[in-house]
């Protein structure tokens, strides 16, 4: 065939392909949609290139041509709420839209609280029952994540409200809805996008993430590699899986080494007992437990069951579980926050009786069956209603207690998970709607993310504003669901990685057209999913009718706005009281608060209300400095509420970032060595070779450095104590480009051409020491129980770490430690100096530590 007749025959079946190809729209276009009122209305979608369009809507025609890549828009002129109203999209074909409302479009989305189904919800059955609604319009997106912005999603389209499409759809999304429905009026949309146990990091577009040096390398990366999250996982395995768990399979006497056979001896001998399932162990009578405790029920079952696959459905289970059906392992999960419903192959099922085994390895607190799922066993297909019921009594013995199994020092090798990749579940999930027009958003997340709470502080608003940029819509309102009371509760007054979340929550109220519903007093201690999605939908309604249709309302709770010392006494004064103040206690009584001397010891306080402010003291506390309120992980009782029935907002008076005392207060200080700015008694003679010109060290006499060596870590920390610097300006996002580099370095001998070091840029990042510097970098070099974190300001900065000692032990640094600082003005690297310190043997002992050792001070 020659070339000639080639091209002809190419050129007839490109015509054949694209000449026909029909207009499309994006999926968010549909039957029942939703569109949003008083704003243009963008249409768009995808058609021959040059193809002319026609949309006719409203008695009115609006005309275009797709471009050259067959993409197309049109912009309809703004409309009132109203409808039902028809649309039609025509060129080489029509698409005809029926039952099209104008009203309110509102995004929602976060992780599983935000997932949460109506049906799960408490009470849910009356909800539902009286959900039918013509005027609310849901739009499911189901899970999905992508390393590049896609065009469109897969998934959905626009339901009318009834109890059936409601029971599977989102119960927070559904009640705001509901709720702001009944109160305005007009037509709502729900658009519904949210992934169990995801980080906010996911839900960020690259442009926006790619500003934090955290993530820039990574998200440059993930925008040039389309297998980028099968690398990660291909990674993760050729370093061999999950660590902990190997390490599990082999400690645990029921498994064989690989995890997934099981060791017979073990379950033949007759040392079981009985528990009831479902239901934490502690609560049944298995106290101050951690580990593995192996389940086991036997059933029969009829040859109705043994001739098909079957589902086995265990609820929710804390913390991972194993779980095995006739002594072969059928699924695991490690996410208490996750349903475990397995499949089991009908090659398996028996005739007879049948044996499931599950372990449960419960990491900290308490472990177990638990949530409000109930355990059973059904066919696949769900053609019949036989169902064997699971729940009751099972058999239980102990495997591997947490007191045999040290992980100190362990690389968990953390399995990569999509939902947590930066970028990922935005580019997937929310790029595609982002030509739609819309009211605001609803978002409830940052379970995932607690532990970091600063730098969740500042994430968040720059999500905020990256999602306002991405709809060109610059201040759309956005309302953020503050973290519920959950989790142990606190004896005494503590730091709290929840607490700090919420408040990184409350801060970004700064932004504006911000909304804040707290939701302190409607969680559960044993449930990180509590039930009540009807008062959190209902507190997201009042915020936005504050904050997106200006409303006159009480859409708060009290909030912190000032305090004063009197006597002996701290009076807080507060902003939107509403009504006024009330204790909600029989006899008056306020609870959760906590207050503070110099020594900065929380106590709990006594606390009153007067008028609309509260007064805080202690008995024992002559010059209290601070208070705080509801500040734990689960401030059960705290009570403080306006007339309106709105819950005041955790806070706290101080700016103190105890981080380290918290760490450190269940372990033994064996060496505390604490030196001023001038760092006297160090030796600063260790120049770097090749620059004569030392640089003298800043002259902040407010600067201090701390060294604690505990029977468990090293500590290093850096601080100021400035009267005049308060945390807040540390917190405050100045420029990194300046700033000094510390590194914190380890060795055996004054011999720094062989050490161990740390180096920490004025962006918080840790770095590996490499070749390119001037000190040969030491190949032993493998601190991985290494933790920093760091706050800026200008040019000085504080840094706080810790790493295990027995990772110490294991470089061989037994009896002698060589700290050094290394001080450098950031915008010249010609100006340099060591100042560096020998810890006496006398000082610091072996590593093999006793309870003998008494605390240890340097004078």
């Amino acid at each position: 065939m020659n070339t000639y007749l080639k091209l002809i025959i190419g050129l007839i079946l490109f015509n054949t392909v694209f000449a026909h190809a029909d207009i499309t729209l994006p999926r968010l276009f549909g039957n029942d949609m939703v569109l949003q009122r008083n704003q243009d209305i963008k249409i768009w979608g995808w058609a021959d290139s040059k193809e002319k369009i026609t949309i006719s809507f409203l008695g009115e025609q609006y005309t275009t041509r797709a471009n050259r890549k067959g993409i197309w828009e049109v912009v309809l002129p703004p409309q009132k709420a109203g409808g039902p109203f028809k649309l039609e999209v025509s060129g080489k074909n029509t698409i005809k839209l029926q039952n099209i409302l104008i009203g309110d479009v509102w995004i929602c989305s976060g992780q599983s609280n935000m997932y949460f189904r109506t049906a799960a919800a408490k009470n849910s059955y009356r909800d539902i029952n009286n959900a039918t609604n013509k005027n609310i319009r849901l739009f499911q997106i189901e899970k999905d994540a992508h390393y590049q912005p896609k065009k469109d999603i897969t998934t959905g389209k626009w339901l009318e409200c009834n109890p059936e499409t409601v029971k599977s759809f989102s119960a927070v999304a559904y009640f705001f809805g509901r709720d702001l429905h009944k109160e305005i009026g007009v037509p709502i949309g729900l658009i519904h996008a949210s992934w169990g146990g995801s980080g906010i990091q996911a839900w960020m577009d690259g442009a926006t993430i790619k500003k934090f040096s955290d993530y820039t390398e990574e998200v440059n990366k993930i925008e040039k590699t389309p297998d980028y999250f099968d690398q990660l996982f291909s990674t993760y395995k050729k370093n061999g899986g999950s660590l902990l768990i190997n390490k599990l399979f082999k400690k645990d006497p029921g498994f064989k080494d690989d995890g997934e056979t099981l060791d017979l001896d073990f379950f033949s001998r007759t040392d079981w007992s009985k528990i009831q399932v479902p239901g934490y162990w502690e609560d049944l009578g298995v106290k101050d437990f951690n580990g593995s405790i192996w389940y086991r029920k036997r059933f029969e079952l009829p040859e109705t069951y043994a001739d098909n696959d079957l589902i086995l459905d265990l609820g929710w289970i804390d913390d991972y579980d194993f779980t095995f059906f006739n002594g072969k392992r059928i699924g695991s999960r490690t996410y208490k926050g996750s349903g475990r419903k397995y499949t089991i192959s009908k090659d398996i099922v028996k005739t007879g009786e049948n044996e499931i085994l599950v372990c449960v390895y419960d990491l900290d607190w308490k472990g177990g069956f638990w949530g409000p799922r109930k355990s059973n066993l059904k066919i696949k297909d769900d053609k019949t209603f036989l169902n064997v019921d699971l729940q009751g009594l099972w058999d239980y013995k102990l495997g591997l207690d947490n007191k045999d199994f040290n992980t100190d020092g362990l690389n968990w090798n953390k399995q990569p998970t999509k939902r947590s990749t930066p970028t990922f579940l935005y580019n997937a999930m929310i790029s595609p709607l982002t030509k739609y027009g819309i009211k605001g958003a609803i978002w409830y997340q940052g379970e995932s993310n607690a532990g970091n709470a600063n730098e969740y502080s500042k994430l968040l608003p720059a999500m905020i504003d990256g999602w306002r940029s991405k709809w060109n819509q610059a201040n759309f309102p956005f309302l953020i669901v503050q973290l519920a009371n959950y989790g142990p509760l606190a004896d005494s007054p503590v730091e709290s990685n929840w607490a700090d979340q919420r408040e990184a929550q409350f801060s970004t109220l700064k932004t504006p057209n911000t909304g804040l519903a707290v939701t302190i007093d409607i969680g559960n201690t044993m449930d990180i999913h509590p039930t009540n999605k009807q008062d959190v939908g209902h507190r997201l309604m009042l915020s936005s009718l504050k904050v997106a249709y200006n409303k006159n309302v009480v859409h708060s709770g009290p909030t912190y706005k000032s305090m004063e010392i009197i006597d002996n006494k701290i009076v807080i004064h507060f902003e939107n009281t509403g009504s006024g103040l009330i204790a909600k206690d029989k006899f008056g009584y306020l609870k959760e608060f906590a207050i503070a001397g110099n020594d900065k010891k929380f106590v709990w306080a006594k606390a009153f209300v007067e008028g609309n402010k509260i007064i805080v003291f202690n008995e024992d506390v002559s010059n209290p400095v601070a208070v705080r309120y509801a500040w734990s992980d689960n401030p059960l009782e705290a009570n403080l509420y306006n007339k309106e029935g709105l819950p005041a907002i955790p806070f706290r008076t101080d700016d103190w970032d105890d981080a380290k005392q918290a760490l450190i207060n269940n372990e033994q200080t064996l060496y505390n060595l604490k030196v001023d700015a001038n760092l006297q008694d160090w030796d600063d003679s260790y120049f770097v070779k090749g620059l004569n010109e030392p640089w003298r060290l800043k002259n902040k006499d407010s600067t201090i450095f701390d060294y604690i060596i505990t029977d468990k870590h090293f500590y290093f920390y850096f601080k100021t104590k400035d009267s005049t610097l308060t945390i807040s300006d540390f917190k405050k996002e100045l420029s990194v480009a300046e700033g000094d580099r510390v590194e914190l370095f380890f060795s055996s001998k004054k011999d720094i051409s062989n050490y161990y070091c740390a180096e920490i840029n004025p962006k918080g990042e840790v770095l590996d020491y490499n070749a390119k510097h001037y000190r040969k970098f030491n190949d032993k070099w493998n601190f991985n129980s290494l933790q920093v974190s760091t706050l800026i300001l200008d040019k000085e900065y504080i840094v706080e770490g810790r790493i295990s000692l027995k990772e110490l032990k294991s470089l061989g640094l037994v009896n002698e430690i060589y700290l050094g600082i290394f001080r450098a003005d950031y915008l010249n690297k010609d100006k340099v100096n060591w100042y560096t310190k020998t810890i006496p043997d006398s000082k610091f002992p072996d590593f093999h530590i006793s309870s003998a050792f008494e605390k240890i001070s340097l004078k």
